[in-house]
């Protein structure tokens, strides 16, 4: 499929680019009037691109450059693994591979409620032994 040919507009625009590529918007606007063209920023901003004077910008030159950036960092660092939290590291001895057994299981919501209950219970019996032990001193 042949290339797609672009406008009168940006074709004006790239010509007074290779004439002087530094000149500002103004000046191309001034010339584009005088040639009976309209000229907008957006053409002067595409021109520009084209000219190979401005970065490409958009979504996708967005996701290129980070992918590039990503590659290059890659490149130059040394192989780190990262790791998510609970994961072992790959060196670590089979004792620390192991996790611990996470949260209860909601459908023995009561029973766990009736053993905190207990536990409390035993704490205070605990305490009121204390403080007897430093009442007595």
């Amino acid at each position: 499929m042949p290339a797609k040919k672009p406008s009168p507009v940006i074709e004006f625009v790239l010509a007074q680019l290779k004439k002087n590529p530094n000149s500002p918007y103004a000046e191309i606007v001034e010339a584009g009037k005088k040639a009976g063209h309209k000229i907008v920023p957006v053409v002067y901003g595409r021109a520009r691109v084209m000219a190979g004077l401005s970065p490409k910008k958009g979504k996708a030159a967005v996701k290129k450059q980070a992918a590039a950036k990503k590659q290059a960092a890659k490149a130059a660092a040394p192989a780190i693994v990262k790791r998510g939290p609970g994961r072992p590291r790959k060196d670590a001895a089979p004792a620390m591979a192991k996790r611990g057994p996470g949260r209860p299981r909601k459908s023995d919501e009561l029973a766990h409620l009736v053993a905190r209950l207990q536990q409390a219970e035993r704490l205070e019996a605990a305490l009121r032994q204390i403080q007897q032990i430093v009442a007595s001193v």
